[in-house]
């Protein structure tokens, strides 16, 4: 029993549109006749001796992929079946299909070793099996159909006659449409040809009028180019003059550029001059503030303590300044202590001692001359004297001696301002105020304290 069904398969492949169509229903009822059998389409071309434009089926899209294989690098006994006239193949040992009763027919069963040659026409490496089928209009080689399949010899005589069947019918249909194509083309080469020589003519006659055109349009062109180079000769013998005007703009153009760049350079320097003074004058202002409210503290009679801590507050807050203290000179008058601050750990403080004439305060406290210096300018001469300790992370700092009536009370210290103009002159005033205050504070404090003790010690001697 055949496994195509012959009469189904000649309507499918005759009523293809084109081609393209044919193969994919050829290879659609090979594929279907049993589902272990992988089908492929190699078009020949005779004018390359090679196989070109090879199809396969997936799902139920139609996939090509060019590429060219010559004759040469096919298998021999292939090349000996399908094509005897192609010189310079050597004899071999006839191929498994063509011995027997398969002789006449025009199929071709491959052998394992042939799988390397065949790789670039068949669906997959791996196969068992693989017949390859002629597709002929009459002696006419059309194309290679290869079946392969991973089953062994699954491609006896009797399935290679039924194959033959159907792709006999195949090579007629596409010997059919390929008549079609060629008796298309030369239909389109006759007309193309017969439209080429009418345009041709109809451009020798286009060309003929606008020869005639063109010569009229240059004998009015030649007229007009006489009134040009009149008209160009007038303009030359005015240029000398309007040259010379413009070599006198120029130079007028040119000073008044040179006038303005340096109005511009004026105007520049007295804007910086400007926004200088604008600086300094609300720097002034807001040390006028300052001094306002610590006037206006003390002059309220605040507890000595609220004065200081005010102090100490508005330079850290108003004035940015980023670590404030107030060192106070013990009562044996060699060591200092830090009394209030801002900006320091609180753990660290109640620990500090200076004595006089070491490190910063104490050099201060000993000179009784106050210290300021400032990032680049004093800082490499301050670390060489000792000055500055390692303690403090900005070289910007400012310490003043706290003086009442001549004596030491203690250094107040300011370092590490947060803007990035660092610590300046204004501040340095600011300081110097502060510790006049600071003074009057601590003294009036140091006084309270004394008179508290006088009546402390009255009161013991009253009570005795």
């Amino acid at each position: 029993m055949s496994r195509f069904d012959l009469r189904d398969i000649s309507t499918r492949l005759a009523g293809s549109p084109s081609a393209e169509a044919l193969v994919s229903e050829l290879l659609a009822a090979l594929q279907a006749a049993d589902r272990q059998w992988h089908a492929s389409f190699a078009a020949y071309e005779v004018s390359a001796d090679a196989l070109t434009s090879v199809y396969e089926r997936e799902g139920l899209k139609l996939m090509r992929r060019e590429l060219v294989v010559p004759l040469g690098e096919l298998p021999p006994g292939l090349v000996r079946k399908f094509f005897p006239g192609i010189a310079g193949r050597e004899a071999g040992p006839p191929a498994l299909a063509e011995r027997g009763p398969v002789e006449k027919l025009s199929a071709w069963v491959a052998e394992p070793g042939d799988a390397r040659a065949l790789l670039p026409l068949t669906p997959f490496w791996e196969w068992s099996s693989c017949a390859v089928i002629a597709v002929r209009d009459r002696a006419d080689m059309l194309a290679l159909v290869l079946l392969v399949s991973r089953k062994r010899n699954a491609f006896g005589a009797r399935e290679l006659e039924q194959l033959l069947a159907v792709t006999n019918m195949a090579g007629l249909v596409m010997a059919q449409h390929l008549y079609r194509e060629r008796h298309r083309r030369a239909l389109e080469d006759t007309t193309g040809t017969g439209r080429a020589v009418e345009s041709f003519q109809g451009r020798i006659e286009a060309l003929d009028a606008l020869t005639s055109q063109l010569e009229n349009e240059n004998a009015e062109k030649t007229g007009k180019l006489g009134e040009l180079m009149t008209e160009l000769e007038r303009l030359h013998a005015d240029s000398s003059s309007y040259q010379r005007e413009l070599d006198h703009a120029k130079g007028q153009l040119e000073a008044l550029e040179e006038q303005s760049a340096a109005a511009t350079e004026h105007l520049s320097a007295a804007f910086d001059e400007l926004t200088a003074t604008r600086w300094q004058l609300g720097d002034l202002d807001r040390t006028m503030i300052f001094v306002r409210e610590v006037t206006q503290a003390m002059a309220l009679g605040q507890e000595p303590v609220l004065v200081r801590d005010s102090i100490l507050g508005w330079l850290h807050e108003d004035f940015e300044i980023g670590r404030v203290s107030l060192m106070v000179l013990d009562r044996g008058g060699e060591t200092l202590r830090i009394e209030g601050q801002r900006g320091l750990d609180p753990k660290v403080v109640s620990g500090v001692r200076v004595r006089v004439g070491l490190g910063v305060s104490g050099w201060v406290a000993a000179n009784r001359k106050p210290l300021f210096v400032r990032v680049g300018e004093d800082g490499a001469a301050g670390r060489a004297a000792g000055v500055i300790g390692a303690g403090y992370r900005s070289e910007d700092f400012i310490a003043v001696p706290v003086l009442h009536q001549g004596a030491l009370i203690g250094v107040l210290n300011l370092t590490e301002k947060r803007t990035d103009a660092g610590l300046d002159e204004s501040d340095l005033d600011r300081a110097w105020f502060a510790s006049w205050a600071l003074a009057v504070s601590l003294a009036d404090e140091a006084r309270a304290e004394a008179l508290a003790a006088q009546g402390s010690d009255l009161a013991e001697r009253l009570a005795a």
